[in-house]
């Protein structure tokens, strides 16, 4: 899917094909202190249960730079960088910092649950992104909410104000502005979504 500059494609684990993405739409969700955050929707044909997948965040933008609103919110110590959240089933399993200078596009394969230190010794192998069971309850709804979690693959990119520390992987955090939301609704193939009847997913 892609807001702006922005792309975010999910990929199979050893694929180079991504997978099939159907019915994009755009919402508005309502925040904290009345800001508004764009959700770009879709859906996709779900892999087994606990399958391996990554994704590739890319930035369209010959030369990034921060939005005036973090600007005006940036203190000489602190520094811009992106935060990108991956929400799995309503469980975050990964939250990084990329530079705003940073080379696009940028692959999560593997869980993060902390910003600066590492979740898991050196010498063993981080959990690889798993994709979510699907959830049937969701072919009885009789309403679509664009921020339910539940099932779902969200990926959350925001500008976030830093300090650096004195003490190695330590940061302060300061501001966030919260660019956009991409939620991923997946279902097996050949399901129809009732409450959305003109969506089936081959």
């Amino acid at each position: 899917m892609r807001y702006d500059d922005w792309d975010v494609i999910l990929f199979p684990k050893d694929s180079h094909v991504p997978i099939q993405e159907f019915k994009t739409a755009c919402y508005v969700s309502p925040e904290e202190y009345g800001r508004q955050l764009p959700t770009l929707t879709c859906y996709i044909n779900s892999l087994p249960t606990s399958t391996p997948f990554r994704i590739s965040v890319h930035s369209w933008a010959t030369l990034s730079k921060a939005s005036p609103l973090i600007e005006s919110r940036r203190k000489t110590n602190q520094k811009v960088v992106y935060t990108v959240q991956v929400i799995v089933d309503g469980a975050r399993v990964f939250r990084g910092f990329f530079d705003i200078t940073s080379r696009w596009p940028q692959e999560i394969a593997h869980e993060k649950r902390s910003l600066t230190t590492n979740d898991y010794p050196t010498s063993q192998q981080k959990p690889y992104l798993e994709f979510p069971p699907f959830h049937h309850r969701t072919l009885m709804q009789s309403s679509w909410d664009a921020r339910d979690p539940n099932g779902r693959i969200r990926i959350t990119l925001s500008e976030q104000l830093i300090t650096k520390s004195t003490s190695p992987g330590e940061a302060d955090v300061g501001a966030t502005n919260d660019i956009v939301c991409f939620s991923f609704q997946h279902a097996p193939k050949g399901t129809t979504i009732k409450h959305m009847p003109f969506i089936s997913i081959y």
